[in-house]
């Protein structure tokens, strides 16, 4: 046993040592956070924060929503009618039953939205609110649906008489369920081919397009001797805190139905893909330049002195030298244009027309 263990152990002059007692030393010391050590987890925290308000709760209520469904449940809902003429009231008459004799329900609008209404005059094609008929109206159905009276919803079973001034004011409300009923529906929907091939279509248009022209504009800036290459840089990059309907509403100006320049599209019209494209590239175009410009200025001089002292020609410099040591940034710029084009909503809801993409289905 040491000397020092003897001490903390209670050994002293006189007093025996007991060597099974066990060592004491004391309270643990806590290592104090640095002030590096606070910023990191204050801004780990805010990051946090900004992730949870922005993406998840945002994501959260988008898809608590989409599996909502809200449906007529007409077969829940009974009328009798009394024309006035002394016969008192007529057969319980079922609304399923009733719309669909009269065509007036079909299973296209048995599904609604949450704001969802269907007039109960529909069921009466010879309505007048002026008429002395009766109604007689209730939901035996448990639960949602039911119809608006007055203002209120009205859900239970017992008999609400209504005269016609009323009546035509009656609105039947939709039912809530839940369900992946939305998804099935948007599925099946024939023009969700069409969607999602306008959508890769435009993406890999617009990014062909970006890819190439930013990659040989970032070239012309980092690799040649041409002058003003920081004016040219910047009058590139400026668009980049540009929204995407700035370029979209540009081109309806110019070649819209009544733009400037209407002549030089050759009886093409700027509403659909062409005009999409056209928006698409304009708005990528500086993000594509930026990621680009900064793979080629970090590129390895000394390849290009290698291949000097070598001399090989410029053309094979370029496929040995420059793609090569390029290609993570041209990797990376491809993802971020294909991404911003595919999930953009500005351009194509401002020129798109009548040519629907994924985003302004979602919408």
């Amino acid at each position: 046993m040491t000397e020092t263990a003897k001490a903390l152990a209670g050994a002293g002059p006189g007093k025996p040592v007991n060597p099974e007692k066990p060592v004491r030393l004391g309270r643990p010391v806590k290592a104090r956070m640095s002030r590096d050590d606070i910023i990191m987890r204050g801004a780990m925290l805010i990051l946090g924060l900004f992730l949870l308000v922005a993406i998840v709760l945002p994501l959260y209520f988008m898809l608590s929503k989409s599996f909502e469904t809200f449906t007529y449940r007409f077969e829940t809902i009974e009328i009798q009618v009394d024309k006035g003429d002394g016969a008192g009231w007529g057969p319980v008459l079922n609304a399923l039953t009733l719309g669909t004799e009269l065509g007036v329900i079909t299973p296209e609008r048995l599904v609604t939205s949450s704001g969802g209404r269907f007039q109960a005059t529909e069921f009466f094609p010879d309505f007048s609110f002026r008429a002395p008929t009766l109604y007689r109206m209730r939901n035996v159905g448990q639960g949602g649906g039911g119809f608006m009276l007055e203002g209120g919803p009205v859900y239970h079973a017992e008999w609400v008489e209504i005269d016609s001034n009323n009546f035509r004011r009656v609105q039947i409300r939709p039912s809530e369920s839940g369900g992946i009923d939305n998804y099935l529906t948007y599925v099946n929907t024939p023009s969700l081919f069409f969607s999602v091939y306008n959508s890769l279509f435009i993406a890999i248009t617009t990014t062909v397009i970006v890819i190439t022209l930013a990659f040989f504009y970032a070239y012309a800036i980092t690799r040649t001797c041409m002058p003003f290459k920081g004016f040219f840089r910047v009058i590139a990059l400026i668009p980049i805190l540009a929204p995407s309907l700035l370029p979209a509403i540009s081109l309806v100006y110019l070649f819209g139905n009544q733009g400037i320049f209407k002549g030089l599209m050759m009886g093409e019209s700027i509403y659909g893909p062409i005009g999409v494209i056209i928006g698409s590239a304009f708005w990528t175009f500086p993000h594509a330049l930026m990621i680009l410009v900064t793979a080629l200025s970090i590129s390895d001089a000394r390849l290009y002195e290698a291949a000097a002292a070598l001399r090989t020609s410029k053309l094979r410099t370029f496929f040995t030298v420059t793609l090569p040591g390029a290609k993570y940034g041209l990797i990376s710029a491809t993802f971020v244009i294909f991404t911003l084009v595919i999930t953009d909503f500005g351009v194509p809801k401002v020129i798109g027309g009548q040519f629907n993409v994924l985003a302004t289905d979602i919408y």
